[in-house]
Formats: C-alpha cells, structure tokens, sequence
C-alpha cells in the first residue's frame, strides 16, 4: 500500500480487484484445451500483509482504492483467485485458485544460530551495547543457542528475501510496472534461465499485461 503514495504509483495499476481481473481473463495463462482451466493451480502473492491489511481513513479515492485493495486480498485468502460468486450474498459458490504469502509468516520459523556479542554490536552499527538488547536480561545468553528473526529485528527483511526468491524460482511471473521488486526479479529470472529464453515473465499495469521478452529495462520513475 506504501506504493500508491509514491511517485512511480503513476506507472501502476493501483486497484488490485483491476489487477486480478486482468489475470482472470488473460488468454495466454488458460488452458489451450479448457477455456475454464488454468495453467496454474496455486498463485504466489508478494505483498506486504502489514501494509495491506492497514485500514485507510483517508476521504479520498487513495483511501478507496487502499481499502479495497484489502478488501480483495482478504477475499482472495479465503476463496481464492477467480472464483463464483454470489454478489447478493457476497459468498462464494465455487473455489477459484487458492493464494498464499510466504514471507513473513516463514520468516517467523527461522532461528539463526547465536553468535557472539561483539558480532552482534557491529550488526546492530556498532553502537556500545547495542546488542545486548537483542536477548531480554532474564534470559541468559548461554541458554539462547539460537536467535528468531524477530528477536534480531529482520524479520521484514529475512520475509522480502524469501519473497524474491520464491518470485524467482515461479514458473510465470507477473510484475508490476514501475516497481523496482519487479525489475529486479526480471533480471535474476532472465540471466538464471537465459538459455532457456529467459523465463516466462509478464508485466501488468494500467493498459493491461504484456509478455516481457529479454532483459528488464532499467528502473526509472521519470
């Protein structure tokens, strides 16, 4: 949702419900054979659930856009993408394509092994002391073999770089035009199978979506 406040927002397909529909109806990801079936049965989201899950109070069409976007993720986690509903009743009558956000939620498993004090000062800017808040003082640091990310304060982090690897190793990526995540999954997508023609990569903004062929072309807003 930070997005939609900056300045390459103008580049962006904002309206995620816009977004889904736009995967829904693109032919080149149904099935040659069934005009109803897809080549995919699991959809990966890179998203930031903090961010999207926030309620807007703004009065504003950004506001309304913001609460929709969370509105249409949250109904995407329980139905799935591009599945029957009813819009009298607002249930669904039939399971579309189940979704699921990986990061935060697999960063939270991962220990990391405790290292010494010293290490952690310099990781944490070298501050004196600095790292002595990362272990609570009743907890004695010989009895903490390993270390959460959430402890550590990464856990955001460690989350982003499990998203961009699991966005790396898809076998069909959309991205978002004038995001830099996008451009960079491009690129480590494109040069990993560059022999195979570069992966099959797709780019979604507000005049539809495209077919991405070779290398991304560099990030600019301007």
């Amino acid at each position: 949702q930070e997005m939609l406040t900056h300045r390459c927002n103008k580049f962006m397909e904002s309206n995620l419900t816009k977004v889904f529909e736009r995967l829904e109806t693109f032919s080149p990801f149904l099935d040659g054979s069934n005009s109803s079936e897809y080549r995919f049965d699991l959809v990966f989201v890179a998203v930031s659930k903090k961010e999207v899950d926030k309620t807007s109070t703004r009065d504003s069409e950004l506001g309304r856009i913001m609460n929709g976007n969370r509105d249409a993720l949250h109904h995407a986690r329980n139905y799935g993408l591009f599945n029957s509903s009813s819009s009298s009743s607002g249930t669904s009558s039939r399971m579309g394509i189940p979704i699921f956000e990986s990061g935060t939620d697999s960063a939270a498993k991962i220990q990391f092994p405790r290292i010494q004090q010293s290490t952690l000062q310099f990781v944490t800017n070298g501050r004196p002391g600095a790292g002595e808040r990362i272990y609570p003082q009743t907890v004695p640091a010989e009895n903490r073999p390993f270390v959460s990310a959430l402890d550590l304060g990464v856990l955001e982090l460690v989350a982003s770089i499990i998203n961009f690897f699991t966005a790396v190793k898809a076998e069909i990526f959309v991205g978002v035009k004038g995001s830099t995540y996008s451009t960079d999954v491009f690129s480590v997508r494109y040069y990993q199978h560059k022999e195979e023609g570069g992966g099959e990569n797709y780019i979604v903004g507000p005049g539809g979506i495209e077919r991405l062929y070779g290398p991304a072309a560099p990030h600019a807003c301007a």
